[in-house]
């Protein structure tokens, strides 16, 4: 798991998801040094000149790049090869009240 591999590592993350601070809580939560973060808009095509401009400022700071797995598995291989991920798993604390809520969903899935 990365999360312990990053603690007190320098980086710099960035994230084209909903609610990017809560990624960039997280990096910090597993003890790494957050000495940049940025956020883009849900689903962000990253461009060339983007993420060429976040390298750079992680090279200039000798921190590794971060970002989300679903971030990052849009990167093509080349830049994927740079670009580090944090993996975030979702625990859910009543996991019966989810089954309740899927529950009508799933009936209407089954019964067309």
């Amino acid at each position: 798991m990365l999360g312990p591999a990053l603690k007190s590592r320098t980086v710099v993350a960035f994230a084209g998801i909903g609610r990017p601070e809560k990624f960039f809580r997280n990096v910090e939560a597993t003890g790494a040094n957050l000495a940049a973060s940025h956020a883009f808009p849900d689903h962000h095509a990253y461009s060339e000149a983007e993420l060429q401009r976040l390298l750079a400022e992680a090279r200039a700071v000798s921190a590794v790049l971060l970002t989300t797995d679903k971030d990052r598995v849009r990167l093509n291989p080349a830049w994927r090869a740079r670009v580090e991920a944090l993996p975030i798993d979702i625990a859910w604390d009543d996991e019966a009240a989810l089954d309740r809520l899927l529950a009508p969903v799933l009936r209407a899935v089954r019964h067309g």
